[in-house]
């Protein structure tokens, strides 16, 4: 009987403090259901002063009174603000910038972060700064300034929109922009070629006299393209014209068009680029393989009587003989060139430099640039941003320009890109500037 009696009472005393902690949590949603949060835009102060760094404090201050309040959940709780500093950006406008530091109940994962408020440093405490754009109504009847707040914004999208309000960002994109083609290849060059009937014309003057190639049978228009010739596989010169097509044909003049021969070569694999850089002297690179990933490897051979016969001088730069689907070479002279290599997705492009005429190559070290502008893109690296190198050209004094892009998806200021120059034949380069090239159009 006594111990009926004992767990009788223990029921009674557990039932009584369950019906106590309903109670309370019942009382404490209650007390929260009558906490009301005013929004920023609605939240308004009243105060005597004309100041308006003293404005902006004292809506701050009493704007987050609203989140110390009693039974407010812990998600919303703050303990402590400290206002840290107050600067007047535009007197005009009524625009402040007002940092300051908030202990919150949570040190994670809370109200303030999912509203933008600030970002939390290693003790959990909220570092936040705010540009206010307050406005002001004068209130005659009781002599008070009411201060609410139009827009809030973070210290980087206040300059980012102070950057393009203020027309700068117009005028620094019009300087940008090239006055000349300081650092492209002469659209308007004297040698150029067209396609009339999938018969060859060739210029050497810019257009105004053509005269027909003779292939001798050879079918010179890309099979995929018949208005172009096959990339990469055609050098037309004053002192040499050299057009190939996939079946190892070479259609060949040295005398600007007047006399034509055709060269059947003995070729392993697949012409991928044909360059002479003078009458006699030649490099062809072949594809003798592919593999998965876009692998090609390649075959370089050389010529220096025309064509005639070909030597084979070595397989590019890498050991397994092996370059990316999408290089690009380039022959300065018969021994200085370059073989821009594209790499895999997120992975910057390489550039190769040769000064033995294609045996041996070198990895060709860019430095990093000076952003000219680089509001609202400061967690971006200069690696990140310009990563595609493209093949120098050769300018006054064997100056080299070289002109690195952003590859394909790259969208940073509209497409810029950075420029290069070296005075050592390509060993070393000097950044020049970022620029906004020039819209290019393709021309055959």
């Amino acid at each position: 009987m006594y111990f009926l009696k004992k767990y009788k009472l223990i029921l009674i005393v557990i039932i009584i403090l369950m019906i106590t902690a309903i109670s309370y949590y019942g009382y404490i949603l209650y007390q929260q259901n009558k906490i009301i949060i005013i929004s920023e835009k609605d939240f308004s102060v009243e105060i005597e002063e004309k100041d308006i760094t003293q404005l902006a404090t004292k809506w701050v201050e009493e704007y987050t009174n609203q989140f110390k309040q009693a039974y407010i959940p812990k998600k919303k709780k703050i303990k402590e603000i400290s206002i840290q500093q107050v600067q007047v950006l535009d007197q005009e406008k009524n625009i402040v910038q007002i940092d300051f530091n908030v202990k919150t109940a949570k040190k994670q994962q809370d109200f303030f972060e999912e509203e933008n408020w600030g970002t939390r440093d290693e003790t959990g405490t909220l570092n936040c700064q705010w540009v206010l754009s307050l406005s002001l109504q004068e209130d005659q009847e009781r002599e008070e300034t009411i201060c609410m707040v139009a827009q809030r914004q973070s210290p980087a999208a206040y300059d980012l929109e102070q950057y393009k309000i203020s027309g700068q960002e117009e005028k620094d994109q019009e300087e940008l922009q090239l006055a000349n083609k300081k650092y492209h290849e002469d659209k308007e060059k004297q040698n150029i070629y067209k396609i009339e009937k999938a018969i060859v014309y060739v210029s050497y003057d810019q257009g105004k006299n053509w005269k027909k190639v003779e292939s001798g049978n050879a079918i010179l228009p890309d099979n995929n393209h018949q208005s172009k010739l096959n990339d990469n596989l055609y050098t037309i010169s004053k002192e040499v014209t050299a057009i190939a097509n996939r079946k190892n044909e070479i259609v060949y003049s040295n005398n600007q068009g007047d006399t034509w021969k055709r060269i059947d070569y003995e070729g392993k694999g697949k012409p991928m680029y044909l360059q002479f850089v003078n009458p006699q002297v030649g490099f062809l690179v072949e594809c003798l393989n592919a593999a998965l990933g876009g692998q090609r490897f390649i075959e370089i051979i050389k010529t220096e009587d025309g064509g005639q016969t070909w030597q084979k001088i070595g397989n590019g730069p890498n050991d397994q003989g092996s370059l990316h689907d999408g290089s690009e070479f380039m022959m300065i002279n018969e021994t200085l060139g370059f073989i821009v290599e594209p790499q895999s997705a997120g992975d910057s492009s390489v550039l190769y430099r040769t000064e033995d005429g294609m045996k041996t190559f070198q990895k060709v070290e860019i430095p990093k640039g000076v952003f000219r502008n680089h509001q609202g893109n400061n967690s971006l690296t200069w690696e990140q941003v310009y990563d595609t190198p493209t093949l120098p050209k050769q300018g006054e004094n064997n100056e080299l320009t070289l002109v690195v892009e952003q590859g394909n998806d790259g969208d940073y200021q509209g497409g810029t890109k950075a420029a290069y120059r070296s005075t050592d034949l390509g060993k070393t380069w000097e950044f020049i500037e970022e620029f906004k090239p020039m819209p290019e159009t393709w021309e055959g």
